[in-house]
């Protein structure tokens, strides 16, 4: 359900967008070109596709998904539809998980133990589904 209202509001921001009387205009009043036209609707569309895939950052999971495959294939997906914004800061979490943490060592998971680079990519992700997921 939650899903459902994040892509729900994502479609609508992105017709909302598309749609405005301003948008085909840069700050000069003269019109944008079609390479950024479709430059910032390719950007709405990799948010709202990252949205659709973006997990609740609040919700808890078990342990044992923590740096399982499953965990990496969900990780995979939401970066390969991720805007540029954020893909820095996957491939620094996905490096992360792929090379340090592991189901079966419990403090590997800690993210008290990540990193401190790892941390901020994350607390980066995290904001960006908030500011634009609505989570």
């Amino acid at each position: 359900m939650i899903r459902m209202t994040l892509a729900a509001l994502a479609v609508t921001l992105l017709l909302n967008a598309c749609t405005d009387d301003d948008a085909d205009s840069n700050s000069d009043g003269a019109a944008d070109t079609s390479a950024e036209t479709i430059a910032r609707e390719g950007d709405a569309a990799a948010t709202t596709a990252f949205c659709d895939e973006a997990p609740d950052p609040s919700a808890e999971v078990a342990e044992s998904y923590v740096g399982s495959a499953e965990h990496l294939d969900d990780l995979q997906r939401l970066r390969a539809v991720s805007p540029d914004e954020v893909l820095d800061d996957l491939d620094a979490i996905i490096s992360h998980f792929e090379d340090e943490v592991d189901p079966a060592d419990p403090d590997s998971q800690l993210m008290e133990n990540f990193p401190d680079e790892v941390n901020e990519a994350t607390r980066r992700v995290v904001a960006f589904t908030e500011e634009h997921c609505g989570a």
